[in-house]
């Protein structure tokens, strides 16, 4: 039986629904923000994966399968599949500013001011929606990306 990806996202909710409720910590809440971000992202990454590999001739190659998969999404002829790019991207992006950036709104990276705790709630929300738009995916024989 394959793993449920959607276990991250509701454990990436928790997170954000703790921290929001801890004013006593915000060392933790930093962590459970990041976290949050970190499992929300993954969470859509590996259910846009799996759905490429189980219904489509989608081979990734060896590198970063993170651009790959983010690629063959803005490549696609199925303009529902197109939308998940942009996304992803986003997401991933704040993934790793989360996972390898001590100052999170590091200025070369971008100008980003949002509020750690709102970054969180979008990342998680946008997964929730990436999720939504797999399941909601219309079937097709054909089996290009």
């Amino acid at each position: 039986m394959s793993f449920n990806w959607e276990e991250y996202l509701k454990f990436a909710q928790q997170l954000v629904q703790e921290a929001q409720g801890n004013s006593q910590n915000p060392l933790a809440n930093e962590v459970a923000y990041r976290n949050a971000i970190s499992r929300a992202y993954y969470s859509a990454f590996n259910k846009a994966r799996e759905y490429l590999l189980t219904t489509t001739i989608y081979n990734p190659s060896r590198g970063d399968s993170h651009t790959h998969l983010i690629l063959a999404y803005s490549n696609s002829i199925f303009r529902e599949r197109k939308a998940l790019a942009p996304k992803l991207s986003r997401m991933k992006d704040m993934r790793v500013r989360a996972d390898y950036f001590g100052n999170f709104y590091d200025p070369t990276l971008s100008r980003v001011r949002e509020p750690l705790p709102e970054i969180a709630k979008k990342t998680v929300a946008e997964a929730r929606d990436v999720l939504t738009m797999i399941i909601n995916f219309k079937p097709t024989t054909v089996r290009d990306i």
